[in-house]
């Protein structure tokens, strides 16, 4: 039973970061776009090492903070400026060596960067969990695809200054994007009190639903960001998606929907199943949930 719930939280931590690279693949798939993504998943590792320097002297920075502004100071400056700044700078690399002026050779890269540190990510946390199953669940819904969104946020602003000219600013701004809604999701998950900690825990009920919202809103607030970067890396790129499997993707549109609904109502099942302590799981459930469904449309949009 153990091994198979250790396959089966494997299995989810990296089955939605699967379907998310094939639908890039769909969309942007070239002989120079299936190259970068080797690349790409290479420069992930290198994401991963520089960010964990990079982590290291922020905390060194705020080894003097304590209570919530240490919490803040760990989540936009330790975890997110750290991951992001690291990102940014494979993700230049990456532009430096593309072999074409096509976008999606680019976008097909900078998706194996975001994804592959994602993995990764994943993977470490589910080696650390007793509860591997809703680790890999949340996990694999959540972190993996968030940070891929993070990298086509910032990915878009370099496009958009190195390759069409625009100011740099707009580069500089789209990784402030980047950083922010990085920083916000990881600062929520940080506050929000755990299902061991939620019967104890002093926050007052108002501020844990304004915590449990604000959870909720990163989580759709990057699912729109990076289906808002996708939209204009299709409508920029000079290819077509493919025709073939619209079906097998249309499909899939189809059960992602009620199935983001299904998740975001279970919710409600998790706190009568786990009683008042289920409520820790609910904004990560609705947040999910809703997150699946933005997908969903997105994916029935592309296949038509």
């Amino acid at each position: 039973m153990i091994v198979a719930h250790k396959v089966a939280s494997l299995a989810m931590a990296l089955a939605f970061s699967g379907a998310i690279m094939l639908l890039i693949d769909r969309c942007f798939g070239s002989h120079a776009a299936r190259a970068q993504i080797g690349r790409g998943a290479g420069l992930s590792l290198a994401s991963l090492v520089l960010a964990v320097i990079f982590s290291m002297v922020a905390m060194i920075g705020g080894a003097a903070l304590t209570g919530a502004a240490r919490t803040w100071h760990q989540a936009f400056v330790v975890a997110a400026a750290a991951e992001e700044c690291a990102r940014w700078l494979c993700l230049l690399v990456l532009m430096r060596g593309l072999m074409t002026h096509e976008v999606g050779e680019f976008v097909a890269g900078a998706a194996a960067v975001g994804l592959g540190f994602g993995v990764i990510e994943n993977l470490l946390y589910l080696t650390g969990s007793k509860d591997v199953l809703v680790v890999g669940a949340l996990r694999g819904v959540l972190s993996a695809p968030a940070h891929f969104g993070f990298a086509m946020v910032s990915a878009w602003g370099l496009w958009r200054w190195l390759r069409l000219g625009e100011p740099a600013v707009l580069a500089f701004a789209a990784l402030a994007v980047a950083i922010l809604l990085h920083g916000a999701y990881d600062a929520g998950l940080m506050f929000w009190p755990s299902p061991e900690e939620w019967a104890s825990h002093a926050m007052a009920a108002p501020v844990r639903a304004a915590v449990g919202l604000a959870i909720v809103g990163s989580i759709l607030a990057i699912t729109v960001a990076t289906l808002l970067a996708l939209s204009d890396f299709l409508d920029l790129s000079e290819s077509r998606p493919s025709r073939r499997w619209d079906e097998a993707w249309m499909a899939f549109g189809a059960i992602l929907l009620p199935l983001g609904a299904l998740i975001a109502l279970s919710a409600i099942g998790v706190v009568g199943y786990m009683s008042w302590s289920g409520l820790a799981f609910a904004p990560m459930l609705i947040g999910a949930g809703g997150s699946l469904a933005l997908w969903a449309t997105a994916i029935r949009q592309i296949a038509r």
